[in-house]
């Protein structure tokens, strides 16, 4: 008996310190069966039931902290889904048509459809309510290895969180479309102005070096081709990388939760459950 006390107490003082992988194997063993023997006495009772409440508030803890976690980090990752999705080469020029061809009503329905897409809160509290039913899974699993007696099994119950929509612009992305535009029109100009004064220049010096060298010309006309480019990625990495910031910048609403009341709730939870055996 005094063996297996000693292997929670160690289980649960080890859970906030580990390895996601060593965690896992702490709720596995949070999650077994302790061996109980028919002449435990008052004490050992009280001292195996100790043990199930300390994981349960343990697990309420984790939860409560994966929680805070998750919403903080949430705006980062709807920026990171944005990104991926409408930002880029193929992405950047599907912008520039729509907003040389769409008309302004239409442009703006298209942005607050986008708006509501990206920077909702629906996607959060999908996460929201799927790592809950994670943590409420855990404490199923743990009260139905307990031998209870309550009369009061409810296991908890999700808290409303009330997440706002984010109220993003996405105007910013007029300017942003503006900006490829003239930056592949400049881009344009730069690889005409490099052809006329860069590549007789280029050639020249390709011809000093390599005298016997008969491509000189192929040669100098793929140099300024890749002058083109790079200023233009450069150029539209910087452009990208103003939108994000732009839409960083409107993103000052923090999110009120009140961690400490759902930590309390859950920890009533888990106390009259224990409290009723």
């Amino acid at each position: 008996m005094m063996r297996v006390r000693i292997l929670y107490f160690i289980a649960i003082f080890s859970l906030f310190s580990c390895s996601n992988e060593d965690e896992e194997k702490l709720k596995a063993l949070a999650r077994a069966d302790i061996i109980v023997d028919a002449n435990d006495s008052i004490e050992e009772q009280l001292d195996r039931l100790e043990q199930y409440q300390e994981i349960e508030l343990n697990f309420n803890k984790r939860y409560v902290s994966d929680l805070e976690g998750l919403i903080n980090s949430a705006f980062d990752k709807q920026l990171e889904h944005f990104e991926d999705e409408e930002l880029g080469f193929f992405a950047g020029f599907g912008y520039m048509f729509s907003y040389i061809f769409k008309s302004k009503q239409d442009w703006e329905d298209e942005m607050q459809l986008k708006s509501k897409k990206y920077f909702g809160s629906i996607n959060v509290e999908q996460d929201a309510y799927n790592l809950f039913l994670s943590y409420q899974n855990d404490i199923s699993n743990l009260r139905k290895r307990f031998r209870s007696r309550s009369k009061d099994n409810k296991l908890p119950v999700q808290q409303n969180l009330n997440l706002p929509d984010k109220r993003i612009s996405l105007g910013v992305l007029s300017s942003h479309s503006r900006n490829n535009i003239a930056i592949e029109i400049i881009s344009e100009g730069i690889e005409k102005l490099a052809s006329l004064l860069i590549y007789p220049f280029i050639a020249w010096i390709l011809s000093l070096l390599f005298p016997k060298f008969g491509m000189v010309g192929c040669v100098t006309s793929i140099i300024v081709f890749i002058i083109s480019i790079a200023f233009s990625i450069i150029i539209s990495m910087w452009n990208d990388n103003s939108l994000i910031e732009k839409l960083r910048e409107q993103n000052k609403e923090q999110i009120a939760i009140d961690y400490q009341k759902i930590l309390n709730e859950l920890n009533n939870n888990t106390h009259r459950f224990y409290e009723s055996n």
